[in-house]
């Protein structure tokens, strides 16, 4: 329930996300709805209300199964 930054914050040599692809592994990063930068985003103030009107079950149920789908449409190959 944090942004992608936490996870390269520490630059390449000290990052989890860039030790986790140098070691080979795909690293897929998102931001949850309500942490930096969104919260700030100018298009914010012109969205549907309702996107902003969440809470803990709304970020696993849609927001969490949103992200994983996209994943699986972006670079999966095989048979789910």
């Amino acid at each position: 329930l944090d942004n992608a930054q936490t996870w390269v914050v520490h630059g390449r040599d000290s990052s989890a996300a860039y030790l986790a692809h140098q070691l080979g592994y795909d690293v897929f990063m998102g931001n949850f709805r309500g942490v930096y930068p969104r919260k700030l985003a100018p298009w914010k103030e012109q969205s549907n209300v309702s996107y902003w009107n969440y809470n803990i079950d709304h970020l696993g149920k849609y927001d969490l199964a949103a992200f994983m789908n996209k994943i699986v449409e972006c670079c999966w190959s095989g048979p789910l």
